[in-house]
C-alpha cells in the first residue's frame, strides 16, 4: 500500500526491494526486486509559454491570413502533454481560426483547403 502520493513527473521508476523472514532463530530470508514503472495522472494543466496580452489592436482592414496572435503552450504530465487549440468564446462570426497555433482569418484557411483540394491528383 503506497502511503503517499507518487509523482510521475518526480519518479517514472522505484524500484522497491521486497523481504520476506522467518521468525528461527537465526531467522531466515529471501529478497526480490520489484520494479514499480508509474502511470502518468492529467494532474497538471497546461501552461502557456509566454504571457497572452489581454488586448490586441487590429486594423479593419486586415488582410485575410494576417497572423493575429500565436500561441504556445506545455504540459508537464508525461502521457498527457499533447496541446490542442481552440477559440472557445467571441468568435461568433467565426472570422478567426487557429491554424498551426496562430490564430488567422478562417478565410485564408478556407482557401487554402481549397487549393489543396483541387492540387491532390
Amino acid at each position: 500500500m503506497a502511503s503517499n502520493d507518487i509523482n510521475r513527473e518526480e519518479h517514472a521508476v522505484l524500484d522497491l526491494v521486497i523481504r520476506a523472514s522467518d521468525e528461527g532463530n537465526p531467522p531466515n530470508f529471501n529478497e526480490a526486486l520489484v520494479t514499480l514503472n508509474v502511470v502518468d495522472l492529467n494532474d497538471n494543466p497546461p501552461v502557456f509559454n509566454s504571457t497572452i496580452p489581454g488586448e490586441i489592436l487590429i486594423s479593419e482592414d486586415l488582410e485575410i491570413g494576417t497572423q493575429v496572435l500565436k500561441v504556445t503552450a506545455t504540459d508537464l504530465d508525461v502521457d498527457h502533454g499533447l496541446i490542442t487549440y481552440a477559440i472557445t468564446a467571441g468568435n461568433t462570426e467565426q472570422k478567426f481560426a487557429i491554424l498551426d497555433k496562430e490564430i488567422v482569418s478562417k478565410e485564408y484557411i478556407r482557401t487554402v483547403w481549397k487549393h489543396f483540394i483541387k492540387d491532390c491528383p
